[in-house]
Formats: C-alpha cells, sequence, structure tokens
C-alpha cells in the first residue's frame, strides 16, 4: 500500500477515534504524529520499524526519525537515519544535504566540507551545496574558499540572491575587499528597503575605510567615507520598521548609547545570539572610540559566547558577529604584537 500524506492525515483521524489502535506499523507510525513528546514519538517511529513497513512507510519513518532525533540533539542517531534514507534511494539529494547540515551543526566542518563536495560531484547541475559549504568553509576560516561559494550561488547580480550577498560581505571584508563588501551590503539593503544588520555593518566598513584613507594620506576621501557612514546610522536608526534590538546597535555604534548599556540590555534577555551580537558591536563601539583595550576585551567574550552558528537556523547559517569578532581579535594581536612574539 502507498501512502500520501492526504491518506496519512485521514488515518491518524480515524486512529485517533477509535477506541484500540492496531499494533501493525501504520498504526504506529500515525501514533508518532499525537504526541508532542519528542522521545515518545521517536519510540512509536521505532515500533513501526520493527513492524516490517511497505517501502514507502519506511522511508517515510526513516525521514521522521532524522528529523526528530535532530530536534531531540541526537546528531549521532539523526546522522544514522540520513544514512538509511541515503541508501534507499529515495530523495538522495536531501538526504545528502541533511547530512552535511547536522556535521556542520556539530562543528564537525572538515567531513561537511567533504560532504558537500560529494554533493557537487554527484549532482553537478545542483546549487544546493555551495551556500552550505560556504558556512562550513567560513568557519574554518577559509575565507577565499566561501567567497568563492557564495559568489557560485549568488551569479552575476545580488538582486537574485540577496540573502547570500549579505553572508558573502562578511568574508569580502574580512579579506581586505571592502569596496565589494561595501557592495553586497547596500545592494542587500536597497532590496530590502528598511533597516537591517546590513547598515550596522555597511558602516562599519566605512569606517574601516576611512582608516586606511587616513593612513594613506586621503584626509578628505576618509572625511568622506565617514560621512557617508554618519548617514547610514541616521538614516537607519530613522526607520521605525527596524526592530528594537537593531536600534540599540545602531544607537551604540552611533556613540549615543554607550557600550556597556548594550551589553547590560543584552545580559537581561535571556539571549544567546543578542549576547554575543552585543560584545561584537559594543567591541566595535570602543574600536570606533579609539579604546582598542576595551574592544579587545568585548570581542573576547562575544567569542566566548561561543554562538558559532544562528541558533534556530536549519540549513545552519553562520552567526557574523561572531566570525568578525574572531577576525578583530587577529587583527588586534597584529597590531599589539608582543616583544616576545616578534622573535
Amino acid at each position: 500500500m502507498d501512502y500520501t500524506a492526504d491518506d496519512l492525515e485521514a488515518q491518524e483521524l480515524q486512529a485517533l477515534t477509535n477506541d484500540e489502535v492496531p499494533d501493525n506499523a501504520e498504526a504506529w507510525y500515525l501514533r508518532s504524529y499525537t504526541t508532542l513528546e519528542k522521545r515518545t514519538a521517536i519510540e512509536f517511529v521505532g515500533q513501526s520499524l520493527t513492524c516490517e513497513p511497505n517501502e514507502r512507510l519506511a522511508h517515510l519513518c526513516w525521514e521522521r526519525l532524522a528529523y526528530l532525533c535532530f530536534e531531540d540533539r541526537r546528531p549521532t542517531h539523526a546522522l544514522a537515519a540520513a544514512e538509511r534514507l541515503i541508501a534507499l534511494g529515495r530523495d538522495r539529494l536531501t538526504w545528502m544535504m541533511f547530512k552535511g547540515h547536522v556535521l556542520t551543526k556539530q562543528r564537525r566542518y572538515d567531513e561537511a566540507v567533504e560532504q558537500y563536495t560529494r554533493v557537487s560531484e554527484l549532482f553537478p547541475d545542483s546549487l544546493d551545496p555551495y551556500r552550505p559549504r560556504a558556512v562550513a568553509y567560513l568557519c574554518q576560516q577559509k575565507y577565499v574558499e566561501a567567497i568563492k561559494d557564495y559568489s557560485i550561488v549568488a551569479g552575476a547580480h545580488c538582486a537574485n540572491q540577496p540573502w547570500v550577498c549579505y553572508q558573502r560581505a562578511t568574508p569580502l571584508w574580512i579579506v581586505g575587499e571592502s569596496k565589494k563588501a561595501l557592495e553586497d551590503y547596500r545592494a542587500f539593503t536597497e532590496g530590502r528597503g528598511y533597516a537591517t544588520y546590513a547598515d550596522a555593518r555597511l558602516a562599519l566598513v566605512l569606517h574601516d575605510q576611512a582608516r586606511l584613507l587616513d593612513q594613506a594620506g586621503g584626509a578628505a576621501e576618509a572625511e568622506k567615507a565617514r560621512g557617508e557612514a554618519k548617514d547610514v546610522l541616521i538614516t537607519a536608526r530613522g526607520d521605525s520598521r527596524a526592530e528594537k534590538w537593531l536600534q540599540r546597535i545602531l544607537k551604540c555604534l552611533d556613540g549615543e548609547l554607550p557600550p556597556d548599556e548594550l551589553v547590560d540590555d543584552a545580559s537581561g534577555r535571556d539571549n544567546e545570539e543578542h549576547l554575543c551580537e552585543a560584545y561584537y558591536y559594543a567591541g566595535e563601539a570602543h574600536r570606533l572610540s579609539g579604546n582598542d583595550e576595551k574592544a579587545r576585551e568585548c570581542f573576547e567574550k562575544c567569542v566566548d559566547t561561543d554562538v558559532v552558528l544562528d541558533l534556530e537556523e536549519f540549513p545552519p547559517d553562520p552567526m557574523n558577529e561572531y566570525v568578525l569578532a574572531v577576525w578583530r581579535l587577529d587583527q588586534l594581536a597584529e597590531t599589539y604584537m608582543l616583544p616576545s612574539d616578534s622573535n
């Protein structure tokens, strides 16, 4: 017997109205949808598999197990379910990608890169593996490789893939391609039409440009870049559609909210991502005011949050603030290298 989603939903409703549910593969699978307890649902699906379901139902069981185990923080079991699905041969691309995503979430970046590369070889016409492989590269601090993969997905125009270009801007900025990073941030902001984190980082890239121009003797051009950065922050802060937390970040970068207050605000929110962001942007605010030692402390605390990846996203997305804090610490280490390190 082959099943559609509608058939299974109808059978589930029917099963719930019965005093007794039959002890067979179909019934146990349907039972897994009658509980909010993931571990109980996993047990029910496992019982379904012991009843030797047909090929279609077996595929549905392993698929449900893969997601349930991942959500229940059992990555090893989720990977095992993905392997079984790959072996079954249905939706092979989907489950090979799922395996790569779980490996990335586990921070097994080398293995994730290998998995995505295998997908690219087996499915040469698919763009699916490139963006998540870029994320794995970014977490390995392999910025050039990340840029290459993001660029494959983005193609010639950022309008087609604005989110990919937004993510690509981070490694572009890190490798010194600030003009291209600015282009990506601007394209993303224009495409969105309202203030985003791209505005905050756009202003920071412009300040970096200003520093370099000052060092090269281009005082007038440096002042122009700083003026544009100021305009970006003013415009973004004036956007009533921007979320309140982003407004706090923008206000801090604009010098109107002390960095310590931004951190205190995040500390009271019980939100790990906001705390990571707060330490990073507080560090940037200290850096803009010339206090590199305080900046270093904030960047270190940002890294200490250990929020490497967006906690809610699957497939994984990078926590750009974490990536940038790691880079800023490397920059500061090079700038203020101890005498013993130079020997």
